[in-house]
């Protein structure tokens, strides 16, 4: 009777063992599918609107992607065809909840009632400055005037890409812009005195 008992209680044992191990590799796959999509592709091109071509968002991914690789920037293009109240807020957190580099832009189009915008992020705001982003609109607002989608974000890319590439302007930079502004205040200031 003692053998059978210590025989049943190795039994427990060896089936308390191994729910254990059954229960760690459940945990460690929970962790490992949990953690998938942070190492998942980001999109760079989301096309809701159905604005392009499959083959034209993939060539317009390539040219993101590339960017991306050579100075660790994002360039996203979202369209969509909803309605957006406030299109400044909706562009800018989509692209600060969808996992981008802390560094990058995004254009967002409406085709809804054609709203667009250009959100920056990070190093961005002060390499796409709004005069550099009003220039790169002046060139693909004809393109989208048009409809020709395509041709309007492939100029995008290359635009944005050579701005980043030049870094920021020279009077966009911080000790610049306090000096202008100092020069600019000093003389308000001894006048008021």
């Amino acid at each position: 009777f003692l053998n059978s008992m210590e025989q049943i209680v190795q039994c427990f044992k060896g089936a308390w063992v191994m729910k254990k191990i059954v229960c760690f590799i459940c945990v460690l796959l929970i962790f490992a599918l949990t953690a998938l999509p942070v190492y998942a592709a980001k999109e760079r091109v989301i096309d809701t609107a159905d604005l392009l071509t499959a083959e034209e968002e993939q060539k317009l991914s390539q040219m993101a992607q590339a960017v991306y690789d050579e100075y660790g920037v994002d360039i996203v293009i979202l369209t969509e065809n909803t309605y957006v109240s406030d299109i400044q807020r909706y562009a800018e957190n989509y692209y600060d909840n969808g996992g981008y580099s802390a560094d990058g832009i995004i254009f967002y189009l409406s085709m809804y009632d054609r709203g667009w915008y250009m959100a920056t992020s990070g190093s961005c705001m002060d390499t796409l400055s709004d005069s550099r982003l009003g220039d790169i609109f002046d060139r693909i607002s004809g393109y989208l005037a048009e409809d020709d989608f395509y041709a309007a974000f492939s100029n995008f890319i290359p635009l944005c890409e050579g701005y980043i590439k030049e870094g920021p302007s020279f009077f966009a930079t911080p000790v610049v812009s306090y000096l202008l502004k100092l020069c600019l205040l000093l003389p308000v200031a001894f006048g008021i005195a």
